[in-house]
């Protein structure tokens, strides 16, 4: 198989890095892809890349890519309402995961802190046409993606507001231990899960302009929602009234959105904070947190800005990229 697992032999890492109950890390390569690309991750992933990988892909499917934390469910509720033209009522009685299932979730959590039904499962038995979402980078994305070419909506977010929310999710869901500033270290060292995020971001960049990927930017949904909701209802095939497009962005609003029981995981936390044994009403955290872009600057210090912004300078220089890019990693 393309894919090559490697174990992390660093215990620093194995130590400090540690995300839903896993300790034990690995770094996935793929020796077929033309660059040099890895994907840091846990090792449950080890056991599943395979059928990760051979996933098999339908024309019909909708892919939703992205780094964590950079969007990712505010955008699959918006993708999953225009492509069935608008329904606020099937959400009421059916969760997001289960609408628009994560491929390797199961991967993500050790059983024994987070036990939920087999996402992959889930996409693999269903009959109507499947909405998917993955962190996966592009090139450990299921192989058949490349030349089936279903269509892939990918979402990314400035650098400094994806860590600060990194942060965060990896502390409250993760139960990782971290301070701010031990966290951004390893988010640029590209010891979190999906790292490195540069590259992860870069390979769709380059890939925006295929017939079949549409690339949007949290920070253009915050600016004008209902511009990104015409674009992508084009790409998607699907036409909305003004009246639909407006109405939807009202719904994705964060007032309305952060209350949806249907995207805002409290399952999850409630079975987290059960098998813990921590008071939910005493953590001060929910999975739809802020949903502003440039909320960084009232977290991150003015040093560690200006050294996440010369670490972006510097990973879009290796990578030879166009320059417009850094709209997208500076963009507010």
């Amino acid at each position: 198989m393309s894919i090559v697992c490697e174990k992390i032999q660093d215990k620093e890492v194995q130590e400090k890095a540690n995300f839903g109950g896993c300790y034990e890390f690995i770094l996935l390569k793929n020796i077929k892809w033309n660059k040099d690309r890895s994907c840091f991750h846990t090792h449950l992933f080890r056991d599943r890349i395979e059928s990760y990988y051979n996933f098999e892909v339908r024309p019909d499917d909708v892919f939703l890519v992205s780094f964590p934390k950079s969007g990712t469910t505010f955008s699959q509720e918006m993708v999953w309402q225009i492509s069935q033209g608008i329904d606020f009522e099937t959400p009421k009685v059916q969760p997001q995961e289960i609408r628009f299932p994560h491929l390797e979730m199961n991967s993500m959590f050790a059983k024994e802190m987070l036990d939920f039904p087999d996402r992959y499962a889930i996409l693999n038995e269903r009959k109507t046409q499947r909405f998917i979402k993955s962190h996966l980078p592009a090139p450990f994305l299921p192989k058949q993606v490349w030349s089936v070419k279903p269509k892939i909506i990918y979402v990314a977010r400035n650098a400094k507001d994806t860590a600060i929310s990194y942060y965060h999710f990896y502390k409250h869901a993760g139960q990782n231990q971290a301070s701010l500033r031990e966290f951004l270290d390893f988010f640029m060292n590209d010891n979190v899960l999906y790292g490195p995020y540069h590259n992860h971001v870069i390979d769709f960049w380059q890939m925006r302009n295929e017939e079949n990927i549409h690339f949007i930017t949290f920070q253009d949904m915050k600016r004008d929602l209902p511009s990104v909701i015409e674009k992508t209802a084009k790409f998607l095939g699907k036409s909305l009234s003004k009246e639909q497009i407006l109405t939807l962005a009202d719904y994705l609003s964060f007032d309305t959105f952060s209350k949806n029981t249907s995207v805002n995981r409290e399952d999850m936390f409630l079975q987290l904070c059960n098998t813990m044994n921590l008071d939910r009403e005493k953590q001060d955290y929910n999975f739809i947190r802020k949903g502003k872009s440039g909320s960084f600057r009232e977290e991150m210090p003015e040093d560690l800005i200006e050294k996440f912004n010369e670490w972006t300078l510097r990973e879009t220089e290796k990578a030879n990229v166009d320059p417009e890019i850094q709209s997208v990693f500076f963009g507010v």
